[in-house]
C-alpha cells in the first residue's frame, strides 16, 4: 500500500505523463479534463495541508496559553495559601501573646482559675499558669459555647 506522500507523487507523475503524452500526440484522446481533475485534486491536497498546518499551529499556541494560564493559577494559589498560613500564624501568635498578658497581669489567680472551673480544664494549677485555660476559654466563646 502506498503512503500518502507516495500516492501524491504518483499522482503528480501520472499528471505529467498525461500532459507529455497529449503534447507529443501519443494519444488520440484529449486529456484536458483528466489533467484538470489532477490539478483540482492536487490543489485540494495542498489546501488541506495548509489548513492542517494552521490548525496545528493554533493548537500549539492554545496549549502554550493554557500552560501559562495553569502556571499563573498555580502560582496565585500558592501565594494565597502562603498568605493564609502567614495570617494564621500571626493570629495564633497574637492569641498566645494575649493569653500570656492576661496570665501575667494577674487577672487570673491560678489557685482559683475561673477559666478552669467554667470549662473543666485541668492541669491549670499544676502547670502554674492559666495560658491554656485562657486560650480554651476564648476559643469556646468564639464558637458560641
Amino acid at each position: 500500500m502506498l503512503s500518502e506522500e507516495q500516492a501524491i507523487e504518483k499522482l503528480k507523475k501520472i499528471r505529467q505523463d498525461t500532459i507529455n503524452a497529449n503534447e507529443c500526440g501519443l494519444s488520440n484522446n484529449d486529456f484536458k479534463e483528466e489533467i484538470e481533475v489532477y490539478d483540482v485534486v492536487l490543489n485540494i491536497i495542498d489546501r488541506l495541508r495548509k489548513e492542517n498546518e494552521d490548525i496545528q499551529n493554533r493548537k500549539e499556541h492554545q496549549e502554550l496559553r493554557f500552560k501559562k494560564y495553569k502556571e499563573d493559577m498555580e502560582k496565585q494559589h500558592e501565594e494565597i495559601y502562603e498568605d493564609l498560613v502567614f495570617e494564621k500564624e500571626e493570629k495564633d501568635k497574637q492569641i498566645d501573646l494575649m493569653a500570656e498578658y492576661i496570665d501575667k497581669c494577674n487577672y487570673v489567680d491560678s489557685e482559683e482559675c475561673q477559666f478552669q472551673y467554667d470549662f473543666k480544664i485541668k492541669y491549670c494549677i499544676e502547670k502554674g499558669d492559666c495560658i491554656d485555660c485562657i486560650k480554651q476559654y476564648f476559643e469556646n466563646k468564639a464558637k458560641g459555647e
